[in-house]
């Protein structure tokens, strides 16, 4: 089943490295952390996929089609390791275990950038 609806905002990477304040951020460790206490891992975290709101104030999730249980699921064979921008783990691997410390990794990439320090 596919839902889909129009949201608003812009995807993060189209915002200038270190412009966003930190309440944007907010939801996003939220939505992670829903995730992890389900055991649930988001595996595909870029700056591509969050969507921040015009007025800066959150951020959001979209395309969930790569969330895999922590440490069963496996990372498709040819996982593209070398995306420009990237913010996977250097652990990640092709058909290697989906793990947290991996989001964990991925979400201070993307925050460390954009956040206004």
């Amino acid at each position: 089943m596919v839902a889909m609806q129009c949201l608003g905002g812009k995807m993060i990477s189209r915002y200038g490295d270190n412009s966003l304040p930190p309440s944007a951020f907010g939801d996003l460790y939220k939505a992670m952390n829903l995730l992890y206490a389900n055991n649930f891992v988001f595996a595909d975290l870029r700056a591509q996929i969050i969507l921040v709101e015009e007025d800066k104030t959150y951020a959001k999730l979209i395309d969930f089609d790569s969330v895999g249980e922590a440490g069963i699921d496996r990372y498709p064979g040819n996982i593209n390791l070398r995306v420009i921008g990237s913010e996977l783990s250097g652990d990640v691997r092709a058909l290697g275990k989906m793990k947290v410390n991996h989001d964990k990794w991925a979400l201070e990439r993307v925050v460390e950038r954009y956040r206004i320090k």
